[in-house]
């Protein structure tokens, strides 16, 4: 490797603290925000794990289904959510790659 490309990709590894060190003084948290959005997950999961408990308790019953565990899980229902966030989150960084990109290609125009 050249000392250039060598330079490029610590700045791609590395570069990254430099912007969350300059950001990170400058975040402001609102408590209220803070509140409503635990709020509002903590019933989001409750009420997702309210029915995919009806759901399974539904499925098993009317299948005969002595074989499978006799209630739905909490651990079921977390893995569930939390499968949702990390797509939703793996979303959002496709989003901002492309944007990325787009806006790479156009500068170098």
């Amino acid at each position: 490797m050249t000392l250039a490309s060598e330079s490029a990709w610590s700045a791609l590894a590395l570069g990254w603290w430099r912007v969350i060190a300059r950001a990170l003084p400058r975040v402001e948290i609102d408590p209220v925000g803070v509140a409503v959005g635990g709020v509002s997950g903590v019933l989001v999961v409750v009420m997702l794990h309210t029915l995919t408990s009806w759901l399974y308790t539904e499925t098993r019953t009317r299948q005969l289904r002595d074989d499978w565990p006799p209630h739905w899980r909490w651990r079921w229902t977390l893995c569930l959510g939390g499968g949702v966030v990390m797509t939703f989150a793996a979303g959002l960084v496709g989003v901002g790659l492309f944007r990325t990109v787009g806006w790479f290609i156009a500068g170098a125009m």
